[in-house]
């Protein structure tokens, strides 16, 4: 690991969730450019926890789960379109946990059990709402 990744990861605790220190690293494009091509999936999952729309534009792609759900989370529209059909059934299961009916529409017979469940959690809440 270089520097500059130790120095992104000093700045954000284990769960990626600081988003608090994103600020400084947004001030830095030069070395997000850099962070974002990263071979460590650390690295990059933090990267798409900063939320860069450029990073994001790249990281929708990766090939490591983690990292693709950091994506998700942040719920922009042309991400959520693409990974609504991801392999992994926990970046389907954020997915349906954003509520959209589109996507929800596309994931109410989901080969997984935990997703149909978000989506059945949702249409019972729209019933009842």
């Amino acid at each position: 690991m270089d520097k500059l990744e130790e120095e992104l990861l000093a700045g954000f605790d284990e769960d990626g969730e600081t988003f608090e220190f994103a600020g400084p690293w947004l001030k830095r494009p030069a070395d997000l450019d850099k962070l974002v091509k990263s071979q460590n999936t650390r690295v990059r999952e933090v990267v798409a926890s900063i939320g860069r729309d450029e990073d994001l534009d790249v990281l929708v792609n990766d090939p490591e789960r983690d990292v693709r759900l950091q994506v998700a989370e942040w719920g922009r529209d042309k991400d959520v379109d693409v990974l609504v059909n991801d392999s992994d059934p926990c970046i389907r299961e954020e997915i349906a946990r954003q509520g959209r009916p589109e996507h929800l529409d596309l994931l109410i017979n989901d080969p997984d059990y935990s997703v149909r469940s978000m989506v059945a959690f949702f249409h019972l809440q729209s019933r009842n709402g």
